[in-house]
């Protein structure tokens, strides 16, 4: 008998719901995915007051993961809340003998009730830790605030940056929540893998930015959409909305499933210049949603085409090539006689 499929969120159990697994499980469900969970702490808290935090020893981590993956076919994980570093590595190691697509680390440093979860050499223990290569390939998405403590945004403290390890770029996709914003209006950024090139994605909020829970929400939501075949680009505009609407009505929306294109337009590389890129985003406006990028005979111009194209919201697919599409998180095209797609499905 076949196994269901579920996404696994491994984090911390908060009573009051608004955060923490309970938000992910609300926030995949709504988003057309069954979820399942492992904790890896209990906390006393409410919407407004945190009281106290209790971490769960490894070995009952691992069990509620066997468990799991007994009966459950996991393509995809979100970390939450967890014990830095030594709970982080042994979770990431279990996950990197497991058949997983996407890991999402949401880096929670304190509580929007008010609590630090951890001090400053578990925060540079855990940039440790993000300096090595993992497998699956890992997607930060910490706020602003949380950016700033790990060295993304700002390194003039070098206290914050352990040295050896080059925070001007990381080897894993990196989602500044809200690095912009002025409190009806934000920014994500995201940060492109072995580079410092970012793309940027704006949202306007009607009723401020504030709410219990936001950051579950986004994360959450944007794991749901990776895993229903959407790119990065097209999962970051989603957990925007899901995150404006739950702001909004303080409830997860409904949503469909990323539908798979009925069209999608070929160009190549004659496409990248800036008159013909512009003329594609136009087209954008008119309702074409997915690309491909056949740049056989010029691919050095294929980073500039993903940047500007992913940032108008197209979902993007790349003709043959496996590692480009891995860096940009868009999907890729194969032929009968390129990788196999076995390989290329361990890599991306």
């Amino acid at each position: 008998m076949p196994r269901p499929s579920a996404l696994l969120t491994i984090g911390g159990f908060d009573p009051s719901g608004g955060a923490g697994i309970l938000r992910d499980f609300q926030t995949m469900e709504a988003a057309g995915c069954r979820c399942v969970a492992a904790i890896t702490a209990i906390t006393a808290q409410n919407s407004s007051t945190f009281s106290t935090l209790t971490y769960l020893p490894w070995a009952q981590i691992e069990e509620q993961l066997n468990l799991l993956f007994m009966e459950n076919e996991i393509s995809h994980a979100k970390i939450g809340l967890i014990q830095w570093p030594e709970m982080l590595r042994q979770t990431l190691s279990y996950l990197k003998a497991k058949n997983i697509r996407w890991v999402i680390i949401d880096p929670i440093i304190g509580a929007s009730a008010g609590f630090e979860f951890h001090s400053m050499q578990e925060v540079i223990e855990f940039k440790k830790l993000m300096a090595e290569l993992w497998l699956p390939p890992l997607l930060l998405t910490p706020n602003k605030g949380e950016a700033k403590i790990l060295g993304i945004i700002d390194q003039s403290d070098p206290t914050w940056w352990p040295t050896g390890v080059d925070a001007s770029s990381t080897m894993h996709h990196v989602i500044i929540k809200s690095k912009d914003s002025d409190g009806k209006s934000a920014v994500d950024e995201w940060i492109l893998p072995h580079s410092s090139d970012s793309i940027r994605f704006s949202i306007d909020f009607q009723n401020g930015l504030s709410r219990h829970g936001t950051g579950c929400v986004y994360s959450s939501a944007l794991l749901a959409n990776l895993a229903h075949g959407a790119a990065i680009s097209s999962s970051i505009i989603a957990a925007q909305n899901a995150t404006q609407y739950y702001i909004d009505n303080g409830e997860p929306e409904k949503s469909k499933k990323i539908a798979f294109p009925k069209l999608m337009l070929i160009v190549d590389e004659e496409w990248a210049s800036p008159q013909k890129i512009e003329f594609l985003t136009a087209m954008g406006e008119r309702g074409l949603k997915w690309i491909q990028l056949r740049f056989k005979n010029r691919p050095e111009l294929l980073p500039a085409a993903i940047a500007k194209l992913s940032g108008s919201g197209f979902h993007l697919c790349i003709n043959d090539d496996v590692s480009a599409a891995f860096k940009s998180g868009t999907a890729v095209h194969l032929g009968k006689n390129d990788m196999d797609i076995h390989q290329a499905r361990a890599l991306l």
